[in-house]
């Protein structure tokens, strides 16, 4: 029998023993403000949000700007953000490297109005300002990356790939492999299909492994049209968008959004 996605606090220790290419998941949905009509975002079952940590979540349906129109710097004044009531009310926090590729996979499997117009906003959303930011930190030093995601999860290292600007297939090196396995989590194997729709080749791009440095990783159309993988963000651009997301409890237990299905 294939094991399941099982329900939220289900460890990520027991989730390792899911095979990837049997899971079934429900489908995403719409979640609006009644009174307005608007969508506010979309409902994923089954997202591992937190390391270890599974629920259901929303992922906003649009880019999280300050009040000025102009996005934030990372990290801490997207950290700042995340925690102001009165900026960000709803709570929304920016998805990790896993979280993001987790999201952009579940969507790439359906074909429904929903799913298309999900896709459609991953697309604007990776082609705005070039790249779109995520929560996962990087630090150089003598040719290990160590990685820290949500800002500042416990740091997991990985060696640094010789080839800094590889184009990912489904025969990459091991050293590209484990780098891949460490900034996105242990879906890394479906980066093709996740981002296949935001354009191709997919590019992953570290650091010469002389160089020490911090930096993020963010992902988008990167040089020629393709998907990037840019683990070497170091310039921390303060227009640099970021997509939120939420626990969808909120939102089902407060009677002025209502979950749709189209």
């Amino acid at each position: 029998m294939i094991e399941r996605f099982r329900p939220a606090g289900h460890k990520a220790q027991e989730l390792s023993n899911v095979v990837l290419p049997e899971e079934t998941f429900k489908p995403i949905q719409r979640v609006i403000e009644r009174a307005t009509e608007k969508t506010v975002g979309y409902l994923y079952h089954g997202i591992e949000y937190r390391k270890g940590m599974v629920d259901d979540i929303v992922l906003s349906a649009r880019l999280l700007i300050d009040k000025n129109g102009i996005s934030r710097k990372v990290p801490e004044q997207w950290r700042a953000y995340e925690q102001d009531p009165r900026q960000n009310p709803i709570g929304w926090t920016i998805p990790s490297g896993p979280t993001t590729l987790d999201l952009c996979y579940q969507s790439s499997i359906g074909h429904t109005s929903i799913y298309n117009k999900v896709r459609e906003q991953w697309n604007n959303s990776f082609r705005a300002q070039g790249h779109l930011q995520t929560s996962t930190l990087v630090e150089y030093s003598n040719g290990i990356a160590r990685v820290r995601h949500n800002w500042i999860g416990d740091a997991e290292t990985t060696p640094i790939p010789e080839r800094w600007n590889a184009v990912l297939s489904d025969n990459n090196p091991p050293d590209t492999n484990k780098f891949l396995h460490t900034m996105l989590g242990r879906k890394y194997t479906k980066i093709n299909d996740a981002f296949k729709h935001y354009g191709s080749p997919i590019t992953l791009w570290t650091l010469n492994r002389s160089y020490d440095v911090d930096g993020a990783l963010v992902l988008g159309v990167g040089y020629k049209d393709g998907f990037s993988v840019d683990g070497v963000d170091n310039g921390f651009d303060p227009k640099r968008p970021a997509r939120g997301v939420a626990l969808a409890k909120q939102f089902l237990e407060d009677p002025k959004y209502e979950v749709r299905d189209d």
